[in-house]
């Protein structure tokens, strides 16, 4: 984590998400602005959050550890999705982890200003409802595509949804280079189930092996196996 000390881009930020109609107050004096780099942890779980988080740039996954040290994927953040707000509400600890697949940036209020002040500002409960709301949406939709849908089916949302462009030797690509092994256990499979997966799909010409990466070449073949997205 990095913290930037950039009033014009908080401002941009500010500005460009309409913060003014969730808060009562201008809170921009109260604001730090907190970059992460790609793969890097924004919160992990069992760990204090010292900030309330407003996810304004970038795109990170959400997954849970399990008593068994399996990980399970619970849904993905954009923008402009909140950070900490049950930790805001009910003070437990934090009991998620949250990665970064790309450069994000965050608004960041200091928790304890946060619970001192926020708390009784009407207008951001409401936002905190909504958010709570949404994010319970995605973690239903999720579930149902673990449950409900092959790993091929599987495997190309995930793609789709973590997936980026990149320039490689000077031509830019949409690629996918994830940790296979989180990638297993995130979607529930085994490393070589994963493995013959990737292959099909590279047999298929949806996917191109690199020497460290899956070039996504055929992205609408992909699309139709996606079926239903990861939120």
């Amino acid at each position: 984590m990095n913290k930037l000390d950039n009033h014009q881009l908080i401002e941009y930020y500010y500005n460009h998400y309409n913060l003014e109609e969730i808060f009562t107050v201008d809170m921009k004096s109260h604001i730090t602005l907190l970059t992460y780099s790609r793969h890097e942890h924004i919160c992990t779980d069992n760990k204090d959050i010292n900030y309330l988080l407003l996810f304004v740039k970038g795109k990170a996954k959400v997954y849970n550890t399990l008593s068994n040290g399996k990980s399970l994927l619970l849904c993905f953040y954009n923008p402009l999705m909140l950070l900490g707000d049950l930790e805001l509400l009910n003070s437990k600890i934090n009991p998620t982890n949250v990665q970064a697949l790309e450069l994000c940036h965050c608004l960041g209020i200091e928790m304890n200003y946060a619970k001192k002040f926020l708390l009784n500002d009407i207008k951001f409960m409401r936002y905190v409802s909504s958010s709570l709301g949404n994010k319970l949406d995605k973690c239903s939709i999720n579930n149902a595509i673990n449950l409900l849908y092959k790993l091929e089916n599987r495997l190309a949302s995930y793609i789709l949804t973590t997936g980026l462009h990149d320039t490689v030797n000077g031509v830019t690509m949409y690629i996918f280079d994830e940790n296979l092994t989180n990638v297993a256990e995130l979607l529930g499979t085994s490393y070589r189930h994963l493995l013959r997966t990737l292959s099909i799909f590279c047999e298929q010409n949806i996917l191109l092996k690199r020497d460290y990466f899956y070039e996504i070449v055929d992205i609408s073949t992909l699309k139709n196996l996606a079926t239903d997205l990861y939120k």
